[in-house]
């Protein structure tokens, strides 16, 4: 669940926690493991790759996956929070500036 939290699907969070409990596989294994199809273990693999979640390496003409250590992931997390708290007064600006163009006017009547 607090993989969820951090933005993984359920299916990234069943691979990325089999590849941590039972090390570096090809797709064809994990894909039993979690009870997927190898092309959608695949596709999802790819996905965490690209986001640092997992890694692969060739190793006699197969291609392994491997989970990136958690504490690598808290370091990457850690990471970007570090790096949007750093752009949060640009962001605070740009709405300051967006809130001022659009700018709402009120209209006063009174009934007789």
């Amino acid at each position: 669940q607090r993989l969820e939290e951090l933005g993984l699907s359920p299916h990234e969070t069943a691979i990325y926690l089999a590849l941590l409990s039972h090390g570096e596989m090809p797709a064809s294994v994990l894909a039993k493991h979690v009870s997927l199809q190898r092309t959608t273990a695949y596709a999802i693999l790819k996905t965490m790759i690209a986001k640092g979640y997992a890694s692969s390496t060739l190793k006699r003409r197969h291609q392994l996956f491997r989970a990136e250590p958690p504490r690598a992931l808290a370091h990457a997390y850690e990471h970007r929070l570090r790096s949007f708290t750093e752009g949060l007064p640009l962001l605070e600006s740009l709405e300051k500036k967006y809130a001022q163009s659009e700018g709402v006017r009120f209209i006063e009547t009174s009934k007789e």
